[in-house]
């Protein structure tokens, strides 16, 4: 059972608002990040440090390379297409970036 934020009346847990004072309930916000968008930014980071590294680049390494960028591409896609993700966009949409402009420097 959960309670009302407005008169602190015993609701039900999926109650949209309150019956007796009607206020509306808001679920509780995470105030951690998401480990979806976590995983984009390290992933993308560590990507982006290793294409830098590299001198040489010969076939395989390019494929491994644009292997590599799949996951935090697509994690952060994920992560983009969460509504309750609304703080750590910003998370996701650097992540794509630099994954783009990882494999971009590779060729």
């Amino acid at each position: 059972m959960a309670f009302c934020r407005g008169c602190a009346k015993e609701l039900h847990d999926s109650a949209q608002s309150c019956p007796q004072c009607g206020a509306v309930q808001y679920p509780g916000m995470s105030s951690s990040p998401h480990w979806s968008a976590i995983v984009t930014l390290i992933l993308s980071v560590l990507l982006f440090l290793s294409v830098l590294s590299v001198d040489l680049w010969d076939t395989d390494s390019r494929v491994g390379i644009v292997l590599f960028s799949m996951f935090p591409i697509s994690f952060g896609i994920y992560s983009l297409t969460e509504e309750k993700l609304r703080n750590e966009k910003w998370m996701s949409i650097v992540g794509i970036v630099l994954s783009a402009l990882s494999v971009l420097c590779a060729f």
